[in-house]
């Protein structure tokens, strides 16, 4: 039996509610904004914001790069500057 709760594989819903559910989408641009910290420097959520759209062609709104950051560096995975506002780096 499958687990009801598994949100990586949504193919069983109707279009309609996929949309509604969204995570799929939120973890990959996740994944996306996490992918920028390959590049081994500290980066600003404005560099971040036009890196996105560059790259992937993901316009995304200021608040959302901040709130994702700031998840992010409660589970360790990137941390911010002291003394450097908005500015993170990815924590090795």
């Amino acid at each position: 039996m499958s687990d009801i709760f598994d949100t990586n594989k949504i193919d069983d819903l109707p279009d309609d509610f996929k949309q509604e559910v969204n995570v799929l989408n939120i973890r990959q641009e996740t994944k996306m904004l996490l992918k920028l910290f390959e590049q081994k420097r500290q980066l600003s959520i404005s560099e971040i914001l036009v890196s996105l759209f560059r790259s992937c062609n993901l316009r995304k709104k200021r608040t959302w790069v901040s709130s994702t950051l700031y998840n992010l560096a409660r589970r360790n995975i990137v941390k911010k500057l002291d003394g450097k506002r908005g500015i993170y780096e990815k924590i090795d």
